[in-house]
């Protein structure tokens, strides 16, 4: 009896901070990097989910955007007007 009361209040935690799809900040995967970076400062987050459409692909976060950038050797603004979400999304085991 524990156990299932456990996992139906944990089911109610989860539902309530969930948001709903209309509402979560995502970024698709031709989206350059400039208008990614826009969406985590503004909103103050470290990471969107990338989409193709409305298929979930990975995650991309400011801390692979700025690694990448610094192995680029690319200026700045290049680098964030020529690479999309799609190019350094993370896809390991999400």
């Amino acid at each position: 009896m524990k156990v299932n009361l456990y996992v139906g209040v944990m089911m109610m935690f989860v539902k309530s901070i969930m948001k709903p799809p209309h509402e979560c900040l995502t970024a698709q995967i031709g989206e350059d990097l400039k208008s990614v970076i826009s969406i985590l400062e503004h909103h103050d987050i470290q990471a969107v989910p990338v989409l193709d459409g409305s298929f979930f692909i990975g995650m991309l976060s400011k801390e692979i955007i700025y690694k990448r950038y610094f192995e680029s050797n690319q200026p700045k603004d290049v680098y964030l007007s020529e690479f999309s979400a799609g190019d350094l999304v993370e896809k390991e085991d999400l």
